[in-house]
């Protein structure tokens, strides 16, 4: 996510002037500052998980 609206963010330029809003320019910078906390929670969550233990059949 962080690495689409980085690339993104650098295609507003080429956008014509009469498409360009507010949100335009702003939204890429919004999900690029918000993409880092989610990226930690998730890591975060990984490092938590519990293993199940092995079920042994025999």
């Amino acid at each position: 996510m962080l690495v689409g609206m980085t690339y993104v963010y650098t295609l507003v330029d080429k956008v014509e002037d009469e498409f360009i809003t507010d949100l335009v320019t702003y939204v890429p910078i919004l999900f690029m500052v918000l993409s880092i906390p989610v990226m930690v929670v998730g890591a975060t969550l990984l490092k938590l998980k519990k293993r199940r233990p092995r079920k042994e059949y025999f």
